[in-house]
């Protein structure tokens, strides 16, 4: 067994007892109960190293899974071949970092799985795909950092130290790893060892050792920024292994620690330049607000037990005076939440800890960028927020899994919530709103709030052929649009009139009557109302997404779709909108700014043209609306005439002859009126999709079709008309009928 703790498991094949596996670097196995043993070299050479789970079906030992550093296989023939699983969100990211890009892209390292740079949104229907992520690094991955200068250089690590300067361009790799100028000496790296690009200064990262290193000339060449900032525990391998070790001949001593005495957390600000909070993993907390020239060791001030690992130190995005800080006691068998918050430069911290439940190790802690009280915390079970600045904690449910939370980044300009997870990926909660609504808001009986809505931009989503199998894991765009978020108070108490007749049952009916739908109007700069949508009118805070389209009288059924999908309403042109909110009879408006795409060639007048033709779309459709409703309208008349005219013993003379010429014109028309694709409304809805496809303007021939439907709908709907003005007066003239209006022609 190469590491004790690290794999240690055994697999005995439940239908050959003789037949043994061994679970390691590589996966060993024995057909004669273990007297032999031989590499599996499917696994080998096929299969990611470092196994640590194995089943083996016990009706049909073909049949194995397989877990490993590398994720999930399957097996159908005792280990000869190996498949991947791909579609399994499974990775464990260490630490996240994002860029200023917009979209944003997050860089990330996983465990014994590289580095990536991943988009936080395509612009394709289909997804975020593999085929999107580009790979930065190998080995272990750890920590990322953003030249601030280009995205395009990448600072990316392995682990204790190994750093890279990657070309997103040309995808080289420049190895800058800091080397002491001093002969003997030795910089003592983390296994994940801490990476920050100053926000101050675009220029400057900072590198953790035992020292905090720097460079401005992007790994070129390193000065150190401090001195030794750990207890330089130089005999820590004689350190006692703690309560159940008798001595350190154990066999996992020391196991996945190469160094110790070393930097684990680099703190800094916009808000204060030359201000650096460092920790490290023997439990020491040192600031300076020079940039390092005067450092003061403040770990007492914490008061903690014993040396805890420093897991994060965060100075305030709000307020250069506050920090948090998260300790980790799990190495040392203590499992207390250990949150710090310090509101004058460091000199007291007071715990934040509140209501965490012990056992709820911390791992790292996020600020909201505008709203102090607002506290992301990850975990080792999961991500947690506090609304009232800690006193009060809450676990992260729905589709956020109770999985150890390494890092946690709020983007200000998206108000998204990055979380980068050991276990289940990178989760994006898309625009916290809600939260900041709810951490900001004190709502009185009765009252509402709108929240500032995020700009947003009007894009084309692509179709991608082929379409992604379900074998390939495929995260989801976030929606194109707009999140529109409301708080609403608990409804006013008002003393109801009594009356003897009055009952407990009736009183209890009027309390739990439902609220009237919020109404949500959409208002173009001009003044002209271009969406009305509705949302729930409950208590509670609430949101509702415009898609950044205008309404449309009619639109097909989706199963009715065309060449480009599902029919919706054209996009609405850039400029500030005003969102109007209305809900107990309170009305509330923020302003919405809707951005053209900045990747398309597409001029101001290119995009009103294209707008001008979608809204004669929209225009027609409202016409055909009202032309097929009449034509559904006289066809039941007819069907009812048809039936009472059976029924009859005296029919009229020719009543059969006028009934079946009303059916033969009404049977000719439905075609014409359809929305379904080749129909003059069909091609309609067609010529929209390809508008929107396009932020060009309509070509020559756009105009054409257009005119070509128009035309056809007349002559149907003029069609029609004739049958509602001339023959169902001659059906009722025979047959009694309850008549339809004559429909305005376009």
């Amino acid at each position: 067994n190469q590491r004790a703790s690290y794999y240690s498991q055994i697999r005995v094949d439940p239908n050959d007892a003789d037949r043994v596996w061994i679970l390691a670097t590589s996966l060993f196995s024995s057909a004669d109960g273990g007297r032999t043993f031989v590499v599996d070299t499917a696994s080998q050479t096929r299969v990611h190293p470092d196994h640590h789970a194995l089943w083996i079906n016990p009706r049909d030992s073909r049949h194995m899974m397989l877990g490993n550093d590398g994720g999930f296989y399957v097996s159908y023939d005792r280990a000869e071949h190996w498949q991947f699983i791909d579609n399994l969100p499974i990775s464990q990211f260490y630490d996240i970092a994002i860029d200023n890009r917009d979209p944003y892209w997050i860089y990330g390292g996983a465990q014994d799985n590289g580095q990536w740079a991943i988009p936080s949104r395509t612009f394709s229907r289909g997804g975020i795909t593999n085929g999107d992520v580009v790979n930065t690094g190998y080995a272990d991955g750890f920590q990322a950092a953003v030249d601030q200068r280009d995205p395009r250089f990448v600072y990316t690590e392995s682990q204790n130290g190994r750093l890279y300067l990657i070309d997103m361009v040309t995808r080289e790799e420049r190895w800058i790893t800091p080397v002491p100028a001093t002969a003997g000496e030795r910089y003592r790296f983390n296994w994940n060892t801490p990476l920050v690009a100053e926000p101050n200064d675009s220029s400057l990262v900072y590198y953790g050792a035992h020292r905090l290193l720097q460079t401005r000339d992007r790994g070129n060449t390193w000065s150190a920024a401090s001195p030794d900032l750990t207890t330089n525990p130089t005999d820590w391998r004689r350190m006692p292994l703690g309560p159940g070790f008798p001595n350190r001949e154990s066999l996992s001593r020391d196991d996945g620690i190469s160094n110790y005495g070393t930097i684990t957390t680099i703190g800094v600000t916009p808000k204060a330049p030359g201000l650096v909070y460092v920790g490290t993993d023997d439990g020491q907390v040192q600031v300076t607000t020079d940039g390092g020239s005067r450092w003061t060791n403040i770990t007492s001030r914490f008061r903690l037990p014993g040396p805890r690992w420093v897991a994060k130190l965060v100075p305030s995005r709000i307020d250069a005076r506050v920090a948090y800080a998260v300790f980790d006691g799990h190495n040392d068998d203590d499992l207390t939440p250990y949150v710090f918050r310090s509101s004058d430069d460091g000199a007291t911290w007071a715990s934040i800890a509140g209501d965490l439940p012990n056992g709820v190790v911390a791992r790292t802690i996020e600020e909201h960028p505008r709203h102090p009280n607002l506290l992301f915390l990850g975990t080792e079970f999961g991500l947690y927020w506090t609304l009232d600045g800690g006193r009060h904690w809450s676990r992260a449910t729905g589709n956020m899994p109770p999985v150890r939370v390494d890092r946690v980044i709020l983007k200000d300009e998206t108000n998204d919530l990055i979380v980068a997870t050991h276990g289940r990926g990178i989760i994006v909660l898309d625009d916290m709103a809600p939260l900041e609504a709810a951490a900001t808001t004190s709502l009185a009986r009765g009252d509402v709030r709108l929240m500032s809505p995020r700009s947003a931009t009007a894009v084309y989503e692509w179709r991608d052929l082929p379409w992604p199998s379900a074998n390939a894991f495929t995260a989801p765009n976030p929606p194109v649009g707009s999140f529109i978020t409301y708080a609403i108070g608990e409804p006013s108490v008002t003393a109801a009139p009594t009356s003897a007749a009055t009952t407990p049952a009736d009183s209890a009916r009027t309390r739990v009557a439902a609220p009237p739908a919020a109404r949500i109007r959409i208002v173009s700069p001009e003044g002209h109302v271009v969406r009305d949508l509705t949302g729930p009118g409950t208590p509670g805070v609430h949101r509702v997404l415009w898609d950044l389209r205008a309404s449309m009288p009619f639109l097909p059924a989706p199963s009715d779709s065309g060449y480009y999908g599902s029919y919706r309403g054209p996009f609405v042109l850039p400029g500030r909108y005003t969102v109007r909110l209305t809900v107990n009879g309170k009305e509330l408006s923020q302003p919405l700014d809707v951005r053209a795409d900045a990747r398309a060639a597409a001029s101001p007048a290119a995009l009103a043209a294209r707008h001008a033709m979608s809204m004669r779309i929209a225009e027609l459709s409202g016409v055909y609306a009202t032309a097929a409703k009449a034509l559904a309208m006289v066809d039941a008349e007819l069907g009812r005439a048809a039936a009472a005219a059976k029924a009859a013993p005296n029919a009229q003379p020719g009543t059969d002859s006028v009934l079946s010429d009303a059916a033969r014109r009404v049977n000719e028309l439905k075609p014409r009126l359809s929305p379904s694709y080749g129909t003059p409304m069909g091609r309609a809805f067609d010529l929209l999709g390809a508008l929107q496809s396009s932020s060009g303007p309509p070509t020559e021939a756009s105009g054409r079709i257009l005119d070509t439907a128009t035309t056809d709908l007349r002559e149907a709907i003029t069609k029609l008309n004739e049958i509602i003005t001339t023959v169902m007066p001659a059906v009722r003239s025979r047959v009694a009928g309850s008549g339809s209006a004559a429909v305005p022609v376009p």
